[in-house]
């Protein structure tokens, strides 16, 4: 006996373009964090460690946030 196919609902709109930002602003931080890395004053690899903990406590927060509004509803 074979479990019947469960369909997964596709994403809603908001959903996807939320997946975007977050997609965005990790690159954006990556770049940034290179960029930290390259500049002439010095090579310190602590600054794009800073700038990804940053960037990743930020959103973290912010997925946290979205998570807590999606379970309210």
């Amino acid at each position: 006996m074979s479990e019947p196919e469960k369909r997964t609902k596709p994403q809603p709109k908001s959903s996807r373009a939320i997946m975007y930002v977050f997609t965005g602003l990790i690159l954006w931080a990556l770049i940034i964090a290179f960029g930290a890395f390259q500049t002439q004053a010095s090579t310190d690899y602590r600054r794009p460690l800073i700038v990804i903990g940053v960037m990743g406590f930020f959103l973290g927060v912010w997925w946290l946030a979205l998570r807590s509004k999606r379970t309210k509803n």
